[in-house]
């Protein structure tokens, strides 16, 4: 989810304006990280020998995930992704929440 479009209003205030500009170069830095632009998948179940898929809600092919959280001590596999799902095998069965951007 990207930061709505900010737009600046000008009230000929030197003080309210030097700080619109600072808002417009934060949120411009904000739009040019991509893990803001993600989704948290939460409490998904991977079992070892598997392949799990899952609906990630991008709309576009991932540029990348982060384990949030896990539940045993396994080791997880990106098998494949596209621009619905994501693809992931673990060398244990455990229940992951990942971030995917």
């Amino acid at each position: 989810m990207k930061p709505k479009n900010y737009q600046r209003v000008s009230n000929l205030n030197p003080h309210s304006d030097a700080m619109q500009e600072n808002l417009v170069r934060f949120f411009r830095q904000l739009e040019g990280c991509p893990l803001i632009d993600g989704r948290l998948l939460e409490g998904k179940l991977v079992t070892a020998g598997t392949a799990s898929v899952y609906h990630h809600g991008l709309g576009r092919l991932p540029l990348g995930w982060v384990v949030c959280d896990v539940n045993a001590n396994a080791v997880l596999h990106r098998d494949a992704w596209d621009e619905t799902s994501i693809t992931f095998s673990t060398s244990a069965t455990a229940t992951y929440s990942l971030w995917v951007f």
